[in-house]
C-alpha cells in the first residue's frame, strides 16, 4: 500500500531552512554535463568494471589548483546519529542525482547546483552508497536501495514508479528468512536485470547469503544464486555435517563488477558465520571469501576462487573487483583483480579463474581452542601493497621494550586463529 511507506516527493524549498552543510561541489573547468554525453557519470564507482575512470580531460596536474566550488547543495537534514553523506551521485544529461544522510533522494541542475525535485521514501534508514540508473528505449529508472527495500522512481519528477513492485518500492527479503537485512551499495545493471547482493549481520542471527536478480520494469525475481550453498551443490560438501542448516553470512555486501561483453557477473563474498569461531562450521566453507564468476542473465556459476579457507579472522573480500587488462609478452590478458583484507592483491584471467599473478600456499597455524579447526593452507597472493609483516618500533627505547612486552603475550605464529592469549 502506497501509505505503509510514507512516500512524499517534494518541491525545491528555501535554503534557509536547511541545517546540513553537505557540501557537493561542482567544478568550474568542467564542462556542462548537458553539453556533452562523455560528461555523465551514470554508473556507480563509473562504469560496471567499476574503475572509477572518467575520460575527461580538462582538469590538469597544471590546472588543478585553480579549482573553485561554483555551488554548494544543502540536504537540510542535520541531526544527532544523522549527518554523513555515503552517497556517490550520478550524473545524466545535466542532472546530478544523489541521497541525503536519511536517503531522501534528489536531482539537481548539475551546472547550477538548484533542486530539481526530492523525494522521500521514509524508511528510517541512512546507509547507502549510490544509486542506479536503468533505461530501455523512452523508459527511464533510477534506483536506489533503503534498508530491505527497492525504490524505483521517475527520474523526471521523483515520483514513484507504480508499476514496479508495491507502488515503487519492492521488499527485497527473501520469503521465509527474518533477521539483519540490507543493502548498502548499489548493484549492476544489466539490460533488463538488477543484480543485488546483501547485508547482514556478523554473528549467529546471520541470513545465509544470496545474490538476486530483478526485473528491472516491474521487480519480478528473475534468479537467486545461494553462496551459502544448498544441500544439492557439489560446495555443500565443503561444510561439516549438518553445520548448513544454521550457516549464515558468505553475502556479496561490498558490490560487485561486470564484464558486458561476456555477461560475466563477479561477486566477492562475506565471511561465513559467526566471526572468529568456526566450531559450529568445520570445512573450508565454499563460497565464503570467495570471488565468484556467474553468467549475468542465468546465475549459473562459471568459475569460483576461494582466497580465505575457514575464515577465522573476518578476512571477508572488502571491496568490489575491479576489471583491468594486463600485459605479457606483448599481449592483453582481460583479468579481474580483487584485494584483499590483508593487503595482498588476487588477480584472475576473468574466462578461467586462473591466477595471472602467483599464488603459494602457507602453512597455518594450528587452533589452541579445543574443537575448533583449522585450514592447513591458506592461498597468500605474491603482489601485496601493504606491510605483510612486524617490525618493533624504532621511535625509542622505552617504546621498542613495551611494544616488545605486549606482543610477547600474543601468539605470533604464521596465520595464528583466534586464541584466548590473544594473536598478532
Amino acid at each position: 500500500m502506497r501509505g505503509c511507506y510514507n512516500r512524499r516527493v517534494s518541491r525545491p524549498r528555501s535554503r534557509a531552512a536547511l541545517t546540513c552543510r553537505l557540501l557537493l561541489l561542482a567544478l568550474l573547468l568542467l564542462p556542462a554535463a548537458a553539453e556533452a554525453q562523455e560528461a555523465d557519470w551514470r554508473t556507480y564507482l563509473g562504469d560496471p568494471g567499476r574503475r572509477h575512470y572518467s575520460p575527461l580531460d580538462d582538469i590538469t596536474r597544471d590546472n588543478v589548483h585553480r579549482l573553485q566550488p561554483a555551488w554548494r547543495y544543502d540536504s537540510g537534514e542535520l541531526r544527532d546519529g544523522v549527518s554523513l553523506m555515503y552517497t556517490s551521485p550520478l550524473i545524466v544529461d545535466g542532472v546530478l542525482y544523489g541521497l541525503s544522510p536519511r536517503l531522501v533522494a534528489f536531482a539537481l541542475d548539475a551546472a547550477t547546483g538548484e533542486e530539481l525535485w526530492r523525494y522521500d521514501a521514509d524508511l528510517g534508514q541512512t546507509d547507502q552508497r549510490g544509486l542506479m540508473w536503468w533505461e530501455s528505449g523512452a523508459d527511464r529508472r533510477l534506483l536506489y536501495t533503503a534498508g530491505r527495500h527497492l525504490i524505483a522512481l521517475d527520474p523526471a519528477n521523483g515520483n514513484p514508479v507504480e508499476t514496479f513492485g508495491d507502488n515503487g518500492a519492492l521488499d527485497l527479503l527473501p520469503d521465509g528468512l527474518s533477521g539483519p537485512f540490507s543493502v548498502t551499495v548499489p548493484g549492476i545493471v544489466f539490460r533488463e536485470l538488477i543484480i543485488l547482493g546483501f547485508t547482514t549481520s556478523e554473528d549467529r542471527n546471520a541470513l545465509p547469503g544470496s545474490i538476486s536478480a530483478y526485473r528491472a520494469r516491474d521487480g519480478a525475481l528473475v534468479w537467486r544464486f545461494h553462496s551459502i550453498p544448498r544441500p544439492n551443490d557439489v560446495a555443500a560438501n565443503t561444510w561439516a555435517e549438518g553445520a548448513l542448516a544454521s550457516a549464515g553470512g558468505a553475502n556479496t555486501w561490498t558490490g560487485m563488477a561486470l564484464d558486458v561483453d561476456r555477461e560475466l557477473l563477479f561477486a566477492p563474498t562475506g565471511s561465513a558465520t559467526p566471526d572468529f569461531d568456526g566450531r559450529t562450521r568445520q570445512g573450508s566453507n565454499l563460497y565464503a571469501n570467495t570471488l565468484l564468476a556467474l553468467d549475468v542473465r542465468t546465475g549459473i556459476l562459471r568459475w569460483h576462487y576461494q582466497v580465505v579457507r575457514h575464515d577465522l579472522w573476518d578476512r571477508d573480500l572488502p571491496a568490489p573487483p575491479t576489471l583491468v587488462q594486463l600485459r605479457r609478452d606483448g599481449a592483453s590478458i582481460d583479468a579481474v583483480a580483487m584485494p584483499t583484507k590483508s593487503g595482498q592483491l588476487f588477480v584472475f584471467d576473468r574466462d578461467t579463474g586462473d591466477p595471472l599473478v602467483e599464488v603459494t600456499e602457507a602453512e597455518a597455524a594450528q587452533s589452541r581452542i579445543l574443537g575448533e579447526g583449522v585450514a592447513p593452507v591458506q592461498p597468500q597472493s605474491a603482489v601485496a601493497f601493504t606491510r605483510q609483516q612486524f617490525e618493533l618500533t624504532t621511535r625509542s627505547q622505552e617504546a621498542r621494550e613495551f611494544v616488545g612486552a605486549v606482543g610477547s603475550r600474543l601468539d605470533q605464529r604464521p596465520l595464528a586463529p583466534p586464541s584466548i592469549e590473544g594473536s598478532l
